[in-house]
């Protein structure tokens, strides 16, 4: 494990963030090491291991890093409160329908969702 793998991002957008970093990081090597390879091989040089390796390596680290990342930021949405996110989106889009209602439709929709609701529990127990 490196050592960048033990400072990851308290937030689970510090790791999006960092993610986008990596991804465009890893993106630039790749673009690197092909550069250097048709360079090469317009000259009919043979491959430089050392600096290939090099390269290879970095892209592997970073590959690492993305993995680590990944794990915590699963284990970040996992110690979230069950549902959180998805009960934040119910009230906005409450907000938003709301606002965008007039008081007959918005008393229409709320009758169909309760009646909907109603549906569902009776279905599900």
């Amino acid at each position: 494990m490196t050592s960048k793998s033990c400072n990851l991002p308290n937030t689970a957008d510090a790791c999006r963030e960092r993610l986008l970093v990596l991804a465009d990081e890893m993106v630039s090597i790749k673009t690197q090491i092909a550069i250097v390879d048709i360079r090469r091989q317009r000259a009919r040089r043979a491959l430089d291991a050392h600096c290939f390796e090099q390269a290879k390596t970095a892209l592997r680290e970073k590959r690492q890093e993305v993995a680590h990342l990944n794990a915590h930021l699963k284990s970040l949405s996992a110690s979230a409160p069950a549902g959180a996110a998805r009960e934040g989106f119910k009230d906005v889009l409450i907000e938003v329908v709301r606002a965008h209602c007039d008081e007959p439709t918005w008393v229409q929709l709320m009758s169909q969702a309760r009646a909907l609701q109603q549906e569902r529990e009776a279905i599900h127990g």
